[in-house]
């Protein structure tokens, strides 16, 4: 999702918001921290480095929405305008 056209990861204008349905990316990007989460430390750590560089480009091509709580995953507080 992050290596293919912005348009990919903005919001659509009938986005319902629901993640699974029209919010793709993030719905993946929350699965693989789910994964992390229930893997060893070590698996885990292997798997988020294998994400950084996916997660950096979706950080470069998003901004932060400050409406968003403070405790949803980073990449929950971002959109793409």
């Amino acid at each position: 999702m992050v290596q293919g056209p912005t348009r990919f990861l903005r919001f659509r204008e009938d986005d319902c918001g629901v993640k699974e349905c029209c919010r793709g990316h993030l719905a993946a990007r929350d699965l693989l921290e789910d994964a992390a989460l229930r893997l060893p430390a070590r698996a885990a750590r292997e798997l988020r480095e294998a994400v950084r560089p996916y997660d950096e480009i979706f950080e470069s091509r998003s901004i932060a929405d400050p409406g968003m709580p403070v405790s949803a995953f980073w990449w929950n507080r971002r959109f793409v305008p």
